[in-house]
């Protein structure tokens, strides 16, 4: 987080900050540095976390239906 705010305050913008963190996907600092420029950041970051829960529930069905049933 300190990494961030410094970056922040040396004058780059959040995504510019989250990139030089070098730990985010490409497709997610994308769409962070869109929200920044449109004034819709709240809605880029609504956007990621109904990707990621969407992909979550994925995961959790694939793990789900990969268990043989012991009956």
């Amino acid at each position: 987080m300190q990494r961030l705010l410094d970056e922040i305050t040396k004058g780059a913008t959040l995504a510019e900050s989250l990139e030089s963190l070098d730990w985010l996907p490409a497709f997610d600092l994308a769409l962070i540095g869109a929200g920044e420029q449109s004034g819709r950041l709240d809605t880029c970051f609504r956007l990621l976390a109904d990707y990621y829960n969407d992909r979550a529930r994925v995961i959790k069905q694939v793990i789900s239906s990969s268990f043989i049933p012991l009956d």
